[in-house]
């Protein structure tokens, strides 16, 4: 507990190829699992430390799966679950 050489990754991540007929009209960071882990190795490989939030920016559903029908989300399901990726953009030299 006291040591500080350690990642968390918080991330968003959908199966690829995407399986499913629909998406939810909703905002994400998140993307599929290839792009995703891709940005988990590189922050692995800067001996990137703490807690970073890993996607790919801000986006709808329907941009990672766009010939799925778009339809709305139930009503329990968060409009926007994208993250800041601030501190993973500037260890990665996204920014």
């Amino acid at each position: 507990m006291t040591n500080s050489n350690y990642l968390i990754c918080r991330l968003l991540h959908k199966p690829y190829p995407f399986p499913y007929d629909k998406v939810w009209n909703v905002q994400t960071s998140g993307d599929t699992v290839d792009k995703i882990a891709k940005l988990v190795i590189k922050l692995i490989e800067k001996n990137a430390t703490g807690i970073i939030n890993v996607g790919t920016g801000k986006k709808k559903l329907k941009e990672i799966a766009p010939d799925r029908e778009e339809i709305d989300a139930p009503g329990n399901v968060p409009l926007d679950t994208s993250m800041s990726l601030l501190k993973q953009n500037s260890i990665l030299d996204l920014v």
